[in-house]
């Protein structure tokens, strides 16, 4: 044998939310107060002032183009990692910029496929999903322990850790696209 390794080429496809639900119910958020949803009103914003990012309750109308897209990979059949996206805001604070804010949303990879690249697929899958839709920004909530996937796409950790309330701790972490 030459020494080089057995490349696998995963794909990632669009999936139902159905099925996305039913792994996240039942691994990334079980007993979510109030349930799993398709998406939150959750909005990302630049204050022009504090030459900050803020997170706000709030977004864009759900009418407004907010129609989830949901990702997998499935290996043999068996959904083992997947991911979400939404625009959340197509406002900027300076009117030069006409900035769109999407949304990347429960990201989570099967303990037993970790460390495969399996994120690392599927995040930037995600990121050009997005930029094909006009996305500026991708931005998103994740966890502590996820943190250094999304940074291995480019995203950067934009706030503090805090307590979600459920499954934090999380920060606030964004990819300029």
């Amino acid at each position: 044998m030459s020494g080089r390794g057995l490349k696998i080429m995963y794909k990632v496809e669009e999936i139902e939310w159905e099925d996305i639900k039913e792994v996240w119910e039942q691994h990334l958020w079980p007993e979510k107060k109030g349930g799993v949803k398709q998406t939150n009103n959750w909005t990302l914003t630049m204050e022009p002032y504090l030459f900050t990012t803020v997170l706000k309750k709030g977004g864009i109308p759900k009418s407004e183009n907010t129609i989830p897209q949901f990702f997998g990979i499935r290996i043999n059949k068996e959904l083992v990692c997947v991911n979400s996206c939404f625009i959340t805001s197509s406002s900027h604070p300076f009117s030069y910029k006409e900035d769109r804010y999407w949304r990347s949303r429960g990201l989570w990879t099967s303990p037993n496929h970790r460390r495969k690249g399996l994120s690392f697929k599927i995040l930037t899958h995600t990121s050009e999903f997005v930029s094909k839709r006009g996305a500026t920004w991708l931005w998103t909530v994740p966890r502590q322990s996820a943190l250094p996937a999304y940074e291995k796409v480019g995203f950067v950790k934009k706030s503090d850790w805090f307590d979600d309330g459920q499954y934090g701790p999380n920060c606030v972490a964004s990819k300029y696209l």
